[in-house]
Order: structure tokens, then C-alpha cells, then sequence
């Protein structure tokens, strides 16, 4: 195989491979014949170039020979792996075969991983030709960046090796983020990961043990100044992970400052109340204890749709019509209305929530459609809807309809833990914002857990529910729950803990 630019063959063989991109540069040669020759595109016009030698007995060898367990490889066909910005690497198909379950995401002959650059897609190849790490060179001067950008390298990698089931390789990027990780304090380490919106789930199980072991902070010690500097961090990123984060470094804050009592001093006592409370009578649901018992929602009359209207698609494919002069009210909603229609608005609305919608925009009131499902189910569908047309509200410049939906969901949220309100949200697929200030704060109130007393069984519920959802909210509310344990035992021997101060997220500049 011939260079096109300089017309020459290349020499390379397996040893010349370098960390520096801008030292590697492939070995030009007219003196020597190669049965084959594999290009790694990695930057620019740099080339690492991977060849095999005529076999005995076909002229002479190479001294430096490419090691034996590599040359079946080279004879198969090669896969075209593409990153961003057009870099391009040629692996083997031989070499991805050796491992089925990762082979099986690439059926074709080219890779499009548009979401890597060249420092990660050059760990990869050469693991998979060497089952070996190794790393370019950042060309960073400032040593916390530089830092920083080595720990998110090998998370891209380590996410990329865990998405497709290339366990070895994800094992091996583990020991170099763990490394690289124990020079971070948690809460940095978890707004790394908030930030760059690196999101962990049940495949990602290396990396939560991880982050479990270093949540508790045993080894770290934080003070007054780190809880400000970490407030000052998240500002309005008021994501449920930084909820949870900001809590955990307050309760750490007051372990510090006392003693922690042997934990056989105690016997466990007390309710559990991560569970689902003793249920309260239908009645104090006010106006919704009606709805169930089976009243029919009043719906808007007739006469309140003179003028033009506009209809809004429910999930069900239901239409509702609303008249302008209703819609315009609302500016965000009318222009929203008036850019390209409501499809896309109620993409996610069901016909319940979109009922308590255009019921408030004919009546500026809070009115559910009944069901008759159990108390427990109906508290459950009371949350989903809630929580389902605040976003809608929010997203809209309800602000109204939107105070009122938080006032459904803290009278549902009374009857449930906050590992189920998590639940939830991850159901509702609902990403917190600063515009969901209100719901912010709530749920900060509630992480907190002031006022619930919880028991060894209440943490080990929460250990078994945590080891089926592996999520980084998960991990934090473990953390949180034993914490919660050791301030309780603490109380228990010097009397009551003074209130630790919840921030307010609705007190903040409103932003996006």
C-alpha cells in the first residue's frame, strides 16, 4: 500500500506507536516490501501504520516484528471507525470479533462515534490492538484544567467501553479513573460528572461502586467555606443531583462537629417512614375526594367559546379548543400557539393532564377529572399529573397554573418517601431547572428529611432498591439515609440537633 502524499511505502510496524501526536509520524522506506499495511487516522496528518511481514521462507523479516497474536488480524477485513472532525481510524474486523458482544453494535464496516475527539478514539483502537492503556499527551498549561480533562477523557471512554459492552476495556479505564478521581473531593467529582451531563445507569455498575464508596467522605473533612464555595458552584444548576449533593455536605458538616456513639448503644425504633405512610381519609384531598368518589368534572360551557379557537392535541389524540382571546393571556403560550402549533406541546400530556390544563386557562382554577382507582393508585396518578402539568406551565409562562400544580404535588408528596417522589421524576424524565424553582425547593425541603425518623430496616430498603437503579440521585440518597441514622443516634444521646438551613432556590435570579 503506497502514501498517495509522498508515493513512497510505509514501514511502520507495531512498535512505532507513540503518545505524542505530534512525534508520531509513520516511517518512510523504499528498501522494504509488506504484504499489508492497516492506516490509524488519528490527527491531521498524523499516521500510526501497523504492518505484518512476508512470512518465512518469502523473503527477508523485518527485525522489529509485530507480536504473533496480532498477524491472523491483519489478513481479515478492516472496519472504518470515524470521530469528530473527521478523524478516521482502520481496525482489523478480526480485532473487534475478539469480542462478540461488543462486535455485535457493529455490524457494518464504518463507525460514526461523532461524540469522541482524538485523545479518546486513540485509547480505544490501542486497546483493542495491544488490550493495553495508553493516552495522548494535553496540551493544557493550566494544572487544574489539565486535570480535569484527563478524568473527563477517560469517563468518555469508560461510558463508550460500558454502552457496548467492551467489559475489559471499561475495567481497565476504571483503575485510571479511580486514580485520577481520589484527587478530586466528592463534591467536585459529582459536579464534574452534573455538569457534563455524564449520566450513570445500571450498566455503569464499576463506576457506581465507586462513587458509593466515596460518597460517606470518610476521608475527606469539609468546612463552612467548602458548603459556600459548593453553593456558589451550583448557583442555579438546581438539578436534583446537586440537591442531594448540597445535602450530604451539610449533615457531613454536622458529623464533623460531634461525636459519632457506638452504633450498639441503640436499639432501633420508630416508624419507617421511607415507605408508604399510614393513609390518611379520602377527605383530605378537598376537592379531589369528590372527584373519586365519582362527581363529574364540570367542563367549560358553551358560551365560553365565542370567537376563534385554537386547538390543543392531548396524547389520546384528543382536540380541546380554546378561544384566542384566552389563549393571549399568556404571551409565551400564544406565541407558542402562533410559531407551530400545539402538537409538539402535548406530545407528552395525557388527557387528564390536558383536562386540568384548559380547565384552568377557561376557569383560572385547579380541577382533576375523578377515577376510580384506590386511595393509593389515585395519590400516585395525583403526583404524575402534577408534576406532568407544572412542566407543561412552566415551559409556557403559567406561572399561576404552575403554583397551583406545586400545590397538588407537596399534598400528594405528604403521602410518599423521597426515594418514591425520585422515582417519579425519573418517570416523568422531568430535568430540574432554576425555572423550576418551586419544585426545587420542595424537593430540597424533603431531601433534607427534618422531620422523618428512619430505622437500620428503612436503610436497608434503600440499599436493595438503590443495587436495582444504580443512578447518581441513587447513590447520593444511600448516603444521605446514613447520614440521617448517625445524626439520629446522635440525638439520641445529646438531645436535638439545631436546624440545619435549606437553601431557597425561588429566592435566586430566575434564568433558564
Amino acid at each position: 500500500m503506497h502514501y498517495e502524499r509522498y508515493g513512497l511505502e510505509l514501514t511502520t510496524t507495531f512498535a512505532n506507536f507513540h503518545t505524542d501526536p505530534f512525534s508520531a509520524r509513520p516511517q518512510i522506506s523504499q528498501g522494504h516490501q509488506y504484504e499489508e499495511v492497516i492506516l490509524v487516522v488519528l490527527q491531521g496528518l498524523c499516521y500510526y501504520g501497523i504492518s505484518r511481514s512476508r512470512p518465512e521462507g518469502e523473503g527477508n523479516r523485518s527485525r522489529r516484528q509485530r507480536p504473533s497474536t496480532y498477524s491472523f488480524y491483519l489478513r481479515r477485513k478492516s472496519v472504518q471507525v470515524q470521530l469528530r472532525r473527521w478523524q478516521k481510524f482502520q481496525v482489523p474486523r478480526g480485532v473487534i470479533n475478539k469480542y462478540p458482544a461488543f462486535a455485535k453494535h457493529f455490524r457494518k464496516n464504518e463507525i460514526d462515534l461523532p461524540n469522541l475527539e482524538e485523545r479518546e478514539g486513540h485509547t480505544i483502537i490501542h486497546f483493542l490492538l495491544t488490550g493495553t492503556y495508553d493516552c495522548l499527551a494535553i496540551l493544557e498549561d493550566d494544572e487544574a484544567k489539565k486535570k480535569r480533562q484527563a478524568l473527563l477523557s477517560s469517563l468518555s471512554v469508560y461510558f463508550f467501553a460500558t454502552g457496548r459492552q467492551l467489559d475489559p476495556l471499561a475495567a481497565l479505564m476504571m483503575s485510571e479513573i479511580t486514580e485520577m478521581g481520589d484527587r478530586f473531593s466528592f463534591p467536585d467529582l459529582i459536579r464534574l460528572l452534573d455538569e457534563d451531563d455524564l449520566w450513570i445507569d445500571s450498566s455503569d455498575h464499576l463506576l457506581a461502586d465507586y462513587l458509593k464508596k466515596r460518597a460517606a467522605m470518610e476521608a475527606e473533612t469539609v468546612t463552612e467555606q467548602d458548603a459556600t464555595n459548593l453553593s456558589a458552584d451550583i448557583g442555579s444548576q438546581c438539578t436534583l443531583t446537586n440537591i442531594l449533593l448540597e445535602t450530604i455536605v451539610s449533615m457531613k458538616l454536622q458529623l464533623q462537629k460531634r461525636s459519632k456513639p457506638k452504633r450498639s448503644q441503640f436499639k432501633e425504633k420508630g416508624r419507617g417512614s421511607l415507605a408508604f405512610i399510614e393513609m390518611s381519609p379520602v377527605s383530605d384531598f378537598g376537592e379531589a375526594s369528590a372527584a373519586l368518589a365519582g362527581e363529574d368534572a364540570s367542563l367549560p360551557t358553551e358560551s365560553m367559546y365565542a370567537g376563534d379557537t385554537f386547538g390543543f392535541h392531548c396524547r389520546s389524540g384528543k382536540t380541546f379548543h380554546v378561544p384566542w382571546r384566552i389563549i393571549d393571556k399568556y404571551p409565551a403560550l400564544a406565541q407558542a400557539c402562533r410559531a407551530g402549533g400545539p402538537a409538539h406541546m402535548y406530545d407528552f400530556l395525557f388527557e387528564n393532564e390536558a383536562h386540568v390544563v384548559i380547565h384552568f386557562l377557561f376557569a383560572e382554577s385547579y380541577q382533576r377529572i375523578g377515577t376510580s382507582a384506590s386511595i393509593h393508585q389515585h395519590r400516585e396518578n395525583m403526583m404524575f399529573e402534577g408534576l406532568r402539568v407544572y412542566v407543561f406551565a412552566i415551559e409556557y409562562g403559567i406561572e399561576p397554573l404552575a403554583r397551583l400544580a406545586m400545590h397538588e404535588i407537596e399534598k400528594a408528596g405528604e403521602h410518599f418517601a423521597l426515594t418514591t417522589l425520585i422515582t417519579i421524576l425519573a418517570d416523568v424524565g422531568l430535568h430540574i431547572t432554576l425555572r423550576h424553582h418551586l419544585l426545587a425547593d420542595y424537593l430540597a425541603q424533603k431531601a433534607a428529611m427534618l422531620d422523618d425518623d428512619l430505622t437500620e430496616t428503612d436503610a436497608r430498603t434503600i440499599r436493595c432498591w438503590t443495587e436495582e437503579n444504580r443512578n447518581m440521585e441513587c447513590i447520593l440518597l444511600e448516603t444521605i439515609v446514613k447520614m440521617k441514622l448517625d445524626l439520629q443516634r446522635y440525638q439520641k444521646i445529646h438531645g436535638p440537633l439545631p436546624k440545619r438551613r435549606v437553601r431557597r432556590f425561588s429566592t435566586m435570579e430566575r434564568g433558564s
